[in-house]
């Protein structure tokens, strides 16, 4: 039986990439908290606030659940109703673009 072992350099390059990871949270953390950008910050709030409601309303435990059956039946779903959900998609994103356009032609 082989040993099963990891090499300095794999670990080394998978702790710079979690590390790195780690600062542009904490980075990003800091500029919501420090409201470098007042509207991020205000959006940040909500998501907190809504998050403090949904948080009373189930437990973590529950959430976990819902989110594993939804993570699992998910791709189900889409393969069934692909055609549908894709018209449904490129809808939306062309109705995303359209106001884009129009508020960049505004200012």
């Amino acid at each position: 039986m082989s040993d099963v072992f990891l090499s300095k350099d794999v670990v080394q390059r998978h702790s710079d990439m979690v590390l790195s990871r780690i600062n542009g949270a904490l980075k990003e953390l800091r500029r919501l908290f420090l409201v470098e950008d007042l509207i991020d910050s205000l959006k940040f709030a909500a998501f907190l606030w809504v998050l403090t409601y949904i948080g009373a309303w189930f437990n973590g435990l529950t959430l976990l659940i819902l989110g594993l059956i939804g993570a699992f039946s998910g791709p189900i779903v889409y393969e069934r109703h692909q055609v549908m959900l894709t018209a449904v998609v490129l809808w939306q994103k062309s109705c995303v673009i359209d106001e884009t356009v129009k508020r960049q032609f505004i200012e």
